[in-house]
This record gives structure tokens, C-alpha cells and sequence, in this order.
């Protein structure tokens, strides 16, 4: 049998993160690459500078995403930390928005998470891993156009939710990390938002950190500053 001090001698910690080639996938994949984690990657399109070895393929493709996570399996020796970062943000009103919209999104945001993780199960009881999802506040809190986006989101938290019931008995624990703003976008340096760079650090003091006695369901984040513009009080019910 091989027993898991004897993996981290032979082995480093990997992670299997998707969507690491831009914004905060990115973040997320540079801060456990400084952490001394290999990053394997899964990504849509090829990274200008990848930080590890990378699996192309399209999230809303179960085909393609299936032939990758084989070869991640068959490369891998182990796997301590599964990061689901990727999603598809697609603003639609329910009225335009057709089978093809809601295909893509249920495929990209709740399946190919559910897919990921799945394959991934026998190499995190090995490991006794960790599962992340990239959630968002648009789960509980909706807008107009954000139908395709919202309902996503919340049914992939409520995967994450069912894995954790599921995977606990294993020794694998899963969490979602439920952000609010986050200037993903190279140009923005908005004060109220918050950086790719702080929650990658925030992936990786909750990878590496959490004691073992500890399951966290969901951390909800928000910027520490608030827009002033903002309405408050009694107003901000009224703005919802």
C-alpha cells in the first residue's frame, strides 16, 4: 500500500486548475506554483507563458474535456487540490437566451466542474485532497441578463455542497470560494474591487493551512472597500 508520507517524498503537491491562462486563474496558478505546488493545467486557449503543463480543450466539449482529464490521470501521480476556476458568463434575458446559451453554460459552469472532480476522486482519496470552486455573488444575487449566469452558479454550489456530504467518509473535503468583485480585467485597478493576486494568496493559505479537522463549506468574499455610489440602508433593498 502506498501511504501519503511516502508520496510527498517521492511526489510534489500537484494542482489541477482550469481556466489558469488569464485573470484569476492565472493568480490562482502563479501563487501555488510560489507555494511549491506543480500546476497542471486544463484552459480553453494555449497561455503566453504557461506555469505548467496544459490541456487544452474546450469546458462545454465533454469529449475533449474527458480526453484531458485521462491523460491528467495517466500523467499524474498524485493530486492534492483540484481548482475549478473556468466558467462562461453569458448576459442573456430569459427571453433571448436559447437551448444553445443554456447548453453551453450548464456544460462549461456546473458539468464540467462535476466531471473534473469525479475523475480526479480516486487520486484525492489517495491524498485525502481538497476540491475548490470559484463560486460568485451572482448565485443568491440576481440581475437583469444574468439568468444563464446565476442559476449556474448556484446549482454548481450546490454540487460542491452534495461533495462534501459525499466525499467526507473518503477523506477529500470541497469548498466554494463565493467572490464579489474582482478586477480581472489588466486595465482595472479599481479601489472596490478585489485583485486576482489576493485570492489566489487566499487559495493557497486555505489549501495549505486548513487544519485536519476542518471542512469549510463556503468562504464568501467581499472587496474591503464599498463604492460610495452604492446606495445603503433601506435604498439598497429598494436597488435589488
Amino acid at each position: 500500500m502506498t501511504h501519503l508520507s511516502d508520496l510527498k517524498d517521492v511526489h510534489p503537491r500537484t494542482a489541477v486548475v482550469s481556466g489558469s491562462n488569464r485573470g484569476t486563474g492565472r493568480a490562482i496558478a502563479e501563487a501555488l506554483v510560489a507555494a511549491r505546488y506543480r500546476v497542471v493545467s486544463i484552459n480553453r486557449s494555449r497561455s503566453a507563458d504557461p506555469v505548467g503543463p496544459e490541456h487544452l480543450c474546450d469546458l462545454a466539449d465533454p469529449a475533449a474535456l474527458t480526453e484531458a482529464l485521462d491523460e491528467i490521470r495517466s500523467d499524474c501521480q498524485r493530486v492534492d487540490l483540484v481548482v475549478c476556476n473556468a466558467a462562461t458568463r453569458l448576459r442573456r434575458r430569459v427571453a433571448d437566451a436559447d437551448a444553445r446559451d443554456w447548453h453551453g453554460s450548464l456544460m462549461a459552469n456546473i458539468a464540467a466542474p462535476a466531471l473534473m472532480v469525479s475523475a480526479l476522486l480516486p487520486h484525492l482519496r489517495r491524498t485525502a485532497g481538497l476540491a475548490i470552486l470559484i463560486g460568485s455573488h451572482a448565485a443568491d444575487r440576481f440581475f437583469e441578463g444574468g439568468a444563464l449566469y446565476s442559476s449556474t452558479k448556484a446549482g454548481a454550489r450546490a454540487l460542491f455542497e452534495t461533495l462534501l456530504l459525499e466525499e467526507r467518509p473518503h477523506g477529500v473535503r470541497s469548498m466554494v470560494i463565493s467572490p464579489g468583485a474582482i478586477a480581472n480585467r489588466e486595465a482595472d485597478s479599481s479601489p472596490f474591487k478585489m485583485s486576482p493576486d489576493s485570492i489566489g494568496k487566499l487559495v493557497v493559505t486555505l489549501a495549505a493551512s486548513l487544519p485536519a479537522d476542518i471542512a469549510i463549506g463556503e468562504v464568501e468574499i467581499r472587496p474591503a472597500l464599498l463604492d460610495p455610489a452604492v446606495p445603503t440602508g433601506m435604498i439598497r433593498l429598494q436597488s435589488v
